[in-house]
């Protein structure tokens, strides 16, 4: 609807303040409505109603009867013979309809229901069905935040909090816009407790979005977030101590402060991490105070593969000398990447004294770890703009914030700035691809490619979420027409690689700003993909549609020597009648990925790059290709591998002969797509005869003995 104003006679005090359908218990529903003026309103002189609407249908008035002072709430709820029972007190109303299911609205209205009163306040969208909508409170509960001052008759999302879910206890019906304490006396540790023992509240409320709360040292019960919290101002007096457990989120709609004295060895105000991923804080007023964002690292002496890690500060920059980051005199390294030289500056050589907020930087831990990143939390958006365009345009950025980071949306307000960012995922000891939707985690850097010297954008506060992880993980929503996702992994360790090609009307084969990305080299063990068009490297690559044929170099760099396994996804989103193809130029094989969505190889890292062509026949083709053969014999050192396209109906008989015509071994395999067996004999050329139901195959190979 549209935001139109109010008659002069009505009252506009009033407010839906907290609207609950609880996940343990469907007989705790109720409304609250909150008096946000200085005088009390009287049902029986002031016509009210609550409107309920159900699944965007029928509509059930309920007058309100009674009164609410100035600064008050008035809870209607649904279940007379349970309220109580649940919450400790009774309800000021109670009604038979205050049942919605999570996709039901409610409405408020003055001097009459809906089909004569006028509508003051909404919750929800009149005449729409709230399942898959921003206004769902399925299991959970939506609470007003304190900065709303007014009342809405348009759905605003920005004015509420909606947890992912909550049970009767995180209800706090008839408190809203508190005022509450951690108690110096706290007997608990567990923000997330409802307990009288615990906070100043006269039911012991969990805080909402409405509370502003104070912590008080409550030493040795110091308060810890365990789960989803939200309040409005959070204050941390002097001595006292708050952490956010790791991949639990806090977010205060308020301001945060820090008292900066203290005389205890604790941080005051901890934003913890560890091994499971990192707590999140989102502050949407002012900061003040200091605090202190812990990040877990794998080292690169404790047995893992990897201890390069890509970083962002949370903090306003940071002084590195003293820190946990400082790797003066030790096997630790810090640098971060110079774009017009392509080189990575160390730290040690005086580089850089600081974390600039919005940079990026690379970090070596010797040890498995948590450092510290420490000093006044930012929350304010960083602009970045003029990267330098001399070597070949890469700039490694940083996520500012103590929360993860939704990347590309409108605010980022990117200008020839590639659309596709690029992170270091350390499960793939690869980077990876960061599409528009996806999450950049806390703490980390993120690289961003430009096209010329005039460019420019903006880390936006307002793309600041909740996401616990340390390493990448791609939410990607968006529906990908046309496109081949490729992944590929190896038997020798973890390590993978992902590429993906697609076709759209606007592309061309040269780099697209808009959702083209070249392919930025992994780790020396890790398996590398990437296509190659107009002689640039993608690791996402979309071309113009393809209505006759179109082949496309897919390059290949092994990590070890061993068997690899190349899998595609996205077939389905493919024209019914297009085709394609996998060429494999080493073994002269050819695969239909309509038939077989994977393909398994053996590869060395000396191997040709320009190992495959994937062929793209269009509707318009009428090429025949080739199947090429069902079954492909391949040696490396004294190992010999069988591959078929399909699975053998049985076993079948393997022998292999000398140049002597001697027969060195003989066995019947069972059926496999691939096959392998060892053949501990002195280095030379060998012949595989293989017997199947239908036909006999022979194969020359070169076995090379690992004993000479």
């Amino acid at each position: 609807g549209t935001t139109y104003k109010l008659p002069d006679n009505i009252n506009t005090d009033l407010i839906i303040s907290e609207v609950v359908s609880p996940k343990d218990n469907y007989k705790g529903k109720f409304i609250e409505l909150y008096n946000l003026g200085t005088t009390t309103i009287d049902f029986d002189y002031e016509d009210c109603y609550i409107t309920k609407q159900v699944n965007g249908g029928n509509r059930y008035d309920i007058k309100l009867s009674g009164s609410v002072v100035a600064g008050a709430s008035f809870v209607l709820a649904g279940y007379s013979t349970d309220f109580g029972t649940i919450y400790g007190f009774e309800a000021d109303q109670y009604s038979g309809q205050i049942t919605g299911n999570g996709n039901d609205g409610y409405f408020l209205y003055f001097a009459g229901g809906y089909e004569t009163g006028v509508l003051v306040d909404a919750y929800g969208v009149i005449d729409e069905d709230g399942i898959g909508k921003d206004w769902n409170y399925y299991q959970t509960k939506a609470v007003r935040i304190r900065s709303v001052t007014a009342p809405e008759t348009t759905w605003t999302a920005s004015e509420w909090d909606i947890p992912g879910n909550a049970n009767t206890a995180d209800m706090t019906p008839s408190a809203h816009n508190e005022d509450v304490n951690w108690k110096a006396t706290a007997s608990g540790t567990d923000w997330n407790t409802k307990s009288t023992d615990n906070w100043s509240s006269p039911y012991g409320y969990i805080p909402d979005a409405s509370f502003n709360v104070n912590i008080l040292n409550a030493s040795p019960n110091d308060p810890s977030i365990n789960a989803e919290a939200a309040c409005y101002n959070l204050s941390i007096d002097s001595d006292a101590v708050l952490s956010i457990e790791p991949t639990k989120p806090l977010t205060v709609y308020g301001d945060l402060s820090v008292a900066a004295g203290k005389s205890r060895a604790a941080a005051s105000f901890v934003v913890d991490g560890n091994t499971t991923g990192n707590a999140s804080l989102i502050v949407h007023g002012s900061v003040s105070g200091s605090a202190t964002v812990l990040r877990y690292f794998e080292g690169y002496d404790d047995g893992a593969l990897n201890g390069w890690h890509n970083i962002g500060s949370p903090v306003n920059n940071m002084p590195i000398a003293g820190s946990e980051f400082d790797p003066s005199g030790s096997a630790d390294d810090l640098y971060q990447w110079d774009e017009p030289s392509a080189t990575w500056e160390n730290y040690k050589q005086g580089h850089f004294s600081n974390f600039s907020n919005g940079n990026g930087y690379l970090c070596a831990i010797e040890t498995t770890d948590t450092r510290a990143f420490e000093g006044t939390i930012n929350n304010s958006d960083v602009a970045k703009s003029n990267l330098s365009y001399g070597a070949d345009g890469w700039h490694l950025l940083g996520n500012p914030f103590p929360s993860a980071l939704e990347w590309n949306t409108a605010d980022w307000a990117l200008s020839s700035v590639g659309a596709i960012a690029q992170i270091w995922d350390e499960s793939a000891c690869n980077y990876t691809l960061v599409n528009a939707g996806d999450a950049i985690p806390s703490t980390n850097g993120f690289f961003v490619e430009v096209d010329n010297a005039t460019n420019g954008l903006i880390i936006p506060a307002s793309a600041r979420i909740h996401d616990a992880t340390n390493n990448y993980k791609s939410v990607q929503n968006e529906e990908m027409n046309e496109t081949l996702v490729m992944k590929i992994t190896n038997e020798e360790n973890s390590y993978f690689d992902v590429n993906r090609v697609g076709f759209k009307t606007e592309a061309t084969p040269e780099w697209d700003i808009d959702f083209d990305a070249h392919k930025l080299s992994g780790g020396e063990t890790a398996p590398q993909l990437w296509t190659v068009s107009n002689s640039q490297n993608f690791a996402q690559n979309y071309l113009p549609y393809v209505y006759d044929k179109y082949p496309l170099p897919l390059h290949f760099k092994a990590g070890a020597n061993t068997v690899h396994h190349l899998v595609f996804e996205g077939m389905d989103s493919f024209y019914g009648d297009s085709r394609i193809y996998l060429e494999d130029l080493l073994l002269d094989k050819t695969v239909n990925l309509r038939e077989q969505q994977s393909y398994d190889f053996m590869a060395s890292t000396s191997d040709d790059e320009n190992r495959f062509i994937l062929h793209f026949y269009g509707v318009t083709s009428t090429e025949e290709i080739p199947d090429g053969n069902l079954i492909t014999i391949f040696s490396s050192q004294n190992r010999i591998y069988i591959q078929t396209e399909q699975l053998p109906a049985g076993s079948f008989k393997v022998e292999v002969y000398n140049l002597m015509g001697q027969t060195v071994f003989a066995e019947r395999l069972e059926p496999a797509v691939l096959s392998s067996f060892e053949l501990r004999e002195k280095t030379g050329v060998y012949i595989v005869r293989l017997h199947t139901e239908s036909a006999t195959i022979t194969q020359k190979v070169m076995i090379r003995s690992i004993n000479n």
